[in-house]
C-alpha cells in the first residue's frame, strides 16, 4: 500500500504538470456530499447521476462519465491482486483514480464506482466508509428503481444475460438482488454455489 501511495503521488505530480500546460474544461463536475446531510450512500448516488445528467438504466461508459467531469483515470500494474484501485482528490487538482491494470472489465466498473463514492462522500473519513462506497457503487451502476424488475426469477443464464446489459459482474448482480430483496437468502446461496461450480 505504501508503494501504491507513492505511485499515486508521482502520478498526481505528473497530472499537475500536464494540466498547467493545457486548458481542460470539464462538461460535468465533482462536488462533496456530506453523507450525514444526504440520508444514505444510495441517495448520494442518485444525486450524482442527476448532477451528471445520466439517463436511467446502465451507465454506458463510466470512464467517459468520470473524465467528462474532469477526473483523471490512470491504469498501472500494481504487482498485487488484493488492491483494485486507490483514489485521491487534493486541493487545486481534479480527482485522480489509480487503477490496477490486472482486474477484469466488469470488476473495473464496480471498482471505479466504489472509488467515485469515496471521492464524493468521504472528505471526512467514516467508520463504515468501505460499505458506504459499495452501496454508492451498487446504486450508481444498478439503480434500484431501474433494475428491480430485472432481478426476479434469477438463474445463471439470466444472470449472464443481465451481465451483458448492466455491464457488471454476475456476482454484483446477485448481491444487488439480495440487497434489494428480490431473491431470498436461500436462492442467493444456491446461485452463488452454482457460479462457484462453473468457475
Amino acid at each position: 500500500l505504501r508503494r501504491l501511495l507513492a505511485m499515486m503521488n508521482v502520478r498526481r505530480i505528473q497530472v499537475a504538470q500536464l494540466l498547467r500546460a493545457a486548458s481542460v474544461r470539464a462538461e460535468n463536475r465533482f462536488e462533496h456530499f456530506d453523507i450525514d446531510e444526504h440520508e444514505s450512500p444510495m441517495r448520494v448516488a442518485q444525486k450524482v447521476r442527476h448532477l451528471w445528467s445520466l439517463p436511467p438504466g446502465p451507465v454506458q461508459n463510466l470512464t467517459r462519465a468520470i473524465e467528462d467531469a474532469g477526473g483523471i483515470i490512470v491504469s498501472a500494474e500494481f504487482g498485487v491482486e488484493k488492491i483494485d484501485a486507490i483514489s485521491q482528490w487534493t486541493v487545486g487538482l481534479p480527482p485522480v483514480f489509480l487503477v490496477n491494470s490486472a482486474i477484469p472489465a466488469d470488476r473495473l466498473r464496480f471498482t471505479l464506482a466504489h472509488e467515485l463514492g469515496h471521492i464524493f462522500m468521504h472528505r471526512v473519513l467514516t467508520d463504515d466508509m468501505e460499505k458506504e462506497a459499495d452501496r454508492f457503487a451498487a446504486e450508481f451502476l444498478m439503480p434500484e428503481r431501474d433494475i428491480r424488475s430485472d432481478l426476479t426469477n434469477l438463474s445463471l443464464p439470466r444472470l449472464a444475460t443481465l451481465k451483458q446489459y448492466w455491464r457488471v459482474s454476475m456476482a454484483a448482480l446477485l448481491y444487488r438482488a439480495a440487497e434489494i430483496g428480490t431473491i431470498s437468502p436461500r436462492t442467493k446461496q444456491y446461485l452463488w454455489f452454482q457460479m462457484g461450480k462453473n468457475h
